[in-house]
């Protein structure tokens, strides 16, 4: 009961309280596959967005935010591109480590 109540309790919590700093997907997906390797990445991320919110303001923020939606997409791009020319060239390219 208390596992089914967590949750939904962080959900609550989340939508209501505007400081509250857990969300309820980060709960759930913290003991899966990708996270468990792409922790630090995640964290540097926050990071940032924190030392430049903490820093800056909200006007700076929002300047330098396509430039790392760009640096997302330019990823995405690329593993896109390397796994087509995997297929023609019969090498492997895996986007998650393992």
């Amino acid at each position: 009961m208390v596992l089914r109540t967590h949750p939904r309790n962080l959900e609550f919590q989340s939508g209501s309280v505007h400081w509250w700093p857990l969300h309820p997907i980060g709960y759930l997906l913290g003991a899966t596959y990708p996270p468990y390797h792409l922790w630090s990445s995640i964290f540097f991320g926050w990071l940032i967005k924190y030392l430049v919110l903490k820093l800056g303001d909200i006007k700076r923020y929002r300047a330098i935010r396509p430039f790392f939606m760009g640096v997302v997409v330019g990823e995405y791009a690329m593993i896109g591109i390397w796994t087509i020319l995997g297929l023609f060239t019969h090498v492997g390219y895996y986007a998650l480590p393992g």
